[in-house]
């Protein structure tokens, strides 16, 4: 990779796209939710591989932290560990799609064909210390052993688990096997015989999703859902002293230093932890910093360092001595569910997908009411309801714009093309026969919905890519927000700029809106401010809005024009009055994540924010109160409800909106129980 692609690939977009201001880009993800199941270290520390629900694996290089080559790609669904050989010239990948792969370090190639045999999805791969060999751990309840040059199964499946194994290692010899498996066990094997030696090791009250050496191979350390790491003894198969607690969530992975004095352990609840091995203490505080379920931690070989990877997309490597983190996340892998927006009579839901994918819902029983609709060849960051809910249009960065009908999830005539980048925003105009759709390509686009030809010439004008575009409620002008700090206001006739630019911000813009009365607009930007504008003069009404602590991802007026709510990075919604400037009580926390977006319900009482904590919030605007007490609880969104790809994670839409049609109450919608795999 080129000097030049580093950051932006890093940040999860395409290749061929141009950076121009990097200030805009410190701190943010873009487009970017994906989930990092794993990373680890090559032998001599200067790589690193890290393995996405995306489909891919990424090798890295720890000291500039950019991405060596292109990701290797290969599997046809998400990819759960990867890990190198001890020779650092090979990496191992285990997949939801039930195979094994190998692959070159130095060319980036597959070696051979995929390791099949697994009847579920393969959770965890390891190299044996000889390289000769390979161990696999599925939830198909077995363990299997590969010979790596011929790319054949050796002997039978380890059997003995009566439910998915989650990991399996071997020992430092390489003559035993240590595997962690769902029915709350851990188990050891001998390799040559494939029989298990002893009785399984238990005390865990949960399932346990992890299991390693020490490098002595006298030790082992398993981790749980049961918010503790272990520590056993080889020889007994018995616990050595008390369970190692601080964790507030499920411990997905617990792994020793390289001179086993330490532990890392990895959580749920967005934490790193460091223990010592001999006092069974917690050493320092906890590595704090990623915003998503942390899935895995390990030492680097020199024990100096430790890289984690998290549901939030990154991989991060800290020091071990300090506990900080070194220079920045490395970003790349984008997964998850993009947007979601209700249909018009809030009957139906549309969300899309990193998989390039559309999903049509039933509200409220969260079923899937036709196939997910397919077509783009890229992740979809944007997709809306017509305003007589019959149609959706999608926005993808493989430059296009598509409609579907609602009923049928068939795609309506040929994609719309022209933009020659990604596509970022899209939505109808409030008659419905027009498309507005904003892109990296610097451009915004009209759309003629009967046609699907574009209207007039691009709305050109920008120098940073263009992340969102709305129309005037009355359908004439067409506002746009972009990372090159400013708003822009479009007649939609004409096509022409209405004014000079609206600045003020010094950060990317990340989204504007119009009132309902379209006199004045609302602009949210990295800089974490709000700015308010005059819609017709394009002056700023007042003060800048500030109180935030970090970026303000979206802004949003109350349906009487009198309010304004904003959601953050800083994990807080705020409400502000809009003739006065003032914030309006204190800020609305409970969210444990980035909050992605707000809005208002119709009647304004209360407010609804999505997080990236997976979690959907109901407010009372009146006491700044979570209002879920008042209104009831609902049950938990879960994968058969909200996502149905072939592998079993969840992850809650991250733009949620009320829609000006029905006034509707929405229980708060937690997802406390996420599919734990």
């Amino acid at each position: 990779m080129i000097a030049g692609q580093t950051f932006q690939h890093l940040l999860g977009v395409p290749a061929n796209k141009q950076i121009r201001d990097f200030q805009d880009f410190q701190g943010t993800l873009f487009g970017h939710s994906g989930w990092v199941q794993s990373a680890a270290f090559s032998p001599d520390g200067t790589k690193i591989v890290s393995a996405s629900d995306d489909g891919t694996v990424h090798i890295w290089d720890v000291q500039s932290g950019t991405q060596i080559g292109e990701p290797l790609r290969g599997h046809s669904d998400g990819v759960q560990s990867a890990a190198f050989s001890l020779d650092g010239t090979k990496i191992v990948s285990a997949s939801y799609n039930e195979t094994v792969h190998i692959w070159d370090v130095q060319f980036g190639t597959q070696i051979g064909e995929p390791l099949t045999g697994h009847s579920g999805r393969v959770q965890s791969a390891a190299f044996s210390p000889d390289d000769t060999k390979i161990v696999s751990a599925s939830y198909d309840h077995t363990v299997r052993i590969w010979n790596v040059q011929s790319g054949t199964q050796i002997g039978e499946p380890l059997r003995g688990h009566s439910n998915g194994v989650q990991s399996a290692v071997f020992s430092p010899d390489g003559t035993k096997i240590v595997s962690a498996s769902d029915d709350g066990t851990v188990r050891i094997w001998d390799v040559q015989s494939g029989t298990q030696i002893g009785e399984p090791l238990t005390g865990h009250s949960d399932e346990v999703h992890s299991a390693a050496f020490s490098p002595d191979g006298t030790k082992i350390v398993s981790a749980s859902l049961d918010h503790t790491v272990r520590i056993w003894d080889v020889q007994s198969g018995t616990q050595i002293g008390e369970s190692l607690r601080g964790h507030t969530g499920w411990v997905q992975s617990a792994a020793f230093s390289p001179d086993g004095t330490k532990i890392v352990s990895a959580s749920n609840d967005h934490t790193v932890r460091i223990w010592n091995v001999q006092s069974e203490t917690q050493i320092g505080e906890s590595l704090r910093g990623h915003t998503g379920w942390v899935r895995s931690a390990a030492f680097s070989p020199d024990g100096t360092k430790i890289v984690s990877a998290s549901d939030d997309g990154t991989v991060r490597i800290w020091d071990v001595q300090s506990g900080t983190q070194i220079g920045e996340p490395l970003r790349g892998h984008s997964s998850g569910i993009q947007s979601a927006a209700f249909s018009p009579d809030s009957t139906k839901i549309v969300s899309t997908s990193a998989r390039s994918t559309v999903h049509i819902w039933n509200f409220p029983s969260r079923t899937q009411t036709v196939e997910p609709l397919r077509g783009h060849s890229d992740w979809v960051p944007s997709a809306a309801f017509s305003p007589d809910g019959t149609k959706i249009v999608s926005a993808a960065v493989d430059c296009t714009v598509r409609i579907w009908d609602v009923q049928s999830g068939t795609q309506i005539g040929e994609p719309l093309r022209g933009h020659r980048d990604g596509v970022r925003s899209t939505a109808f105009s409030p008659d419905g026969t027009k498309i507005i759709s904003a892109s990296y390509d610097h451009t915004v686009r009209i759309w003629d919905v009967q046609s699907g030809t574009q209207i007039g010439e691009p709305l050109r004008g920008r120098t940073g890519w263009v992340r969102s575009a709305a129309f005037s409620p009355d359908g004439t002008k067409i506002i746009s927000a972009s990372l090159d700090h400013t708003v822009r206001i479009w007649n939609v006739q004409s096509g022409i700029q209405i004014g000079e630019p609206l600045r003020g911000h010094s950060n990317g813009v990340q989204s504007a809106a119009f009132s309902p009365d379209g006199t004045k607009i609302v602009s949210a930007s990295f800089d974490k401010t709000i700015c308010i504008w005059n819609a017709q003069s394009g002056t700023q009404i007042g003060k800048t809005l500030r109180g935030h602590s970090d970026g303000v991802q979206s802004a949003a007026f109350s349906l009487d024009g009198t309010k304004v709510v904003s959601a953050s990075y800083d994990e807080t919604v705020h409400i502000w009055d809009v003739q006065s400037g003032t914030q309006i009580g204190k800020p609305l926390k409970g969210h444990a994540g980035w909050v992605q977006s707000a809005a208002f319900s119709p009647d304004g009482t209360k407010i609804v924010s999505a997080s990236n904590d997976h979690t959907v919030r109901i407010w009372d605007v009146q006491s700044g109160t979570n209002s879920s007490a008042s209104i009831g609880i609902a049950s938990d969104l879960t994968e058969s409800s909200i996502y149905s790809d072939s592998h079993n994670y969840v992850c809650f839409p991250f733009t949620f909106m009320f829609v000006p049609f029905q006034i509707i109450s929405l229980p708060n919608l937690e997802l406390s129980n996420l599919a734990r795999y």
